[in-house]
This record gives structure tokens, C-alpha cells and sequence, in this order.
């Protein structure tokens, strides 16, 4: 019956410690369609992947954010010569993301947190980044209005987050 009691009781004080939230950050909106110059016809555009990049002489650092669309490699050749680069990546810079030159690491900070979101493989490889997966990169879908300066438009969005565990 003690024991009941005893791991009753340390059951109630694990609850009662306050859970450690995940910070989410919204990082940018980009349109949830694409219409690609040789077509008449948009393409849902997704979250295609991420990565981390330094300025280590400046201790800086950003996040890359690549798109697609679901026929993209369909129209690649043509676009390209066409002059229609595609989906360009996402540059963000954010605040409270920094190269720390002692861990080796990028660094996201906030709200009273600190977050390794990827490592630096060897010495001297700055450009050589293996992310830790404590920062992970998300989209959701939206609604924005665009005003024209006549009408308000509504039109899909996607809101890129920076989601650090």
C-alpha cells in the first residue's frame, strides 16, 4: 500500500512541473500557388526542405527555405531557358539565430531559450552544417488579403515557421 502511495505521489509531482513549450517563430508568407512561365495553369507550391548557413566572420547565421510544386521537374528544362529560374529559396535572416564560434553551432535564442540547431562538422568547415533536429522548419496553409488599392483580394498562403524543441 506504501507503494501506492510513494508512486502516487511522485506521478502527481511530475504533473505538476511546467511542461518546457516549444518556441515557434514565424519566419516568413510565401503564396501557396506558383504559376510557371511555359503554363496557364498555377501549381500548389509545399515546403521542400531547409538548411542552415554562417557568416562566421560576422556570427551570423540563416535559414534557407526551398520550395516546389508538384510538376516542377515537368517544366525545369523549358522554364530555364525560357528564363523562368522557378521557385527561388528563401533567405531569412532572424533575429536570435547566431553562429556561436565556440560550440561550433547555430544558435537560436528566445523567449529565455537556447537551442543548438545544427553543428559544425570538422574545424575550419563552416559551410559544412549537420542539423540537429532541435529546430525544425513547418508550413501551414493561410488566407492573406492583398490590397490593390481598390479591392481586397483574398489569396493562399503558406506561413513558414522555425519550430525550436
Amino acid at each position: 500500500m506504501r507503494t501506492i502511495w510513494l508512486l502516487s505521489g511522485c506521478l502527481l509531482a511530475i504533473l505538476a512541473l511546467p511542461a518546457q513549450a516549444d518556441t515557434r517563430t514565424k519566419i516568413t508568407t510565401v503564396s501557396a500557388e506558383y504559376t510557371p512561365l511555359k503554363s496557364s495553369f498555377s501549381e500548389p507550391v509545399s515546403l521542400a526542405g531547409y538548411h542552415f548557413e554562417v557568416n562566421a566572420d560576422a556570427s551570423r547565421a540563416r535559414v534557407v527555405v526551398d520550395y516546389e510544386y508538384r510538376d516542377q521537374w515537368a517544366y525545369m528544362q523549358d522554364n530555364e531557358s525560357a528564363g523562368d529560374p522557378g521557385l527561388e529559396p528563401g533567405l531569412v535572416q532572424l533575429p536570435g539565430l547566431t553562429w556561436d564560434p565556440t560550440a561550433r553551432a547555430v544558435v537560436y535564442e528566445a523567449q529565455g531559450k537556447r537551442t543548438l540547431c545544427a553543428v559544425q562538422g570538422k574545424p575550419g568547415k563552416e559551410h559544412e552544417l549537420k542539423n540537429t533536429g532541435a529546430c525544425t522548419v513547418t508550413a501551414t496553409a493561410s488566407i492573406v488579403d492583398l490590397d490593390d488599392g481598390w479591392e481586397v483580394h483574398h489569396a493562399k498562403a503558406l506561413d513558414i515557421w522555425l519550430n525550436a524543441h
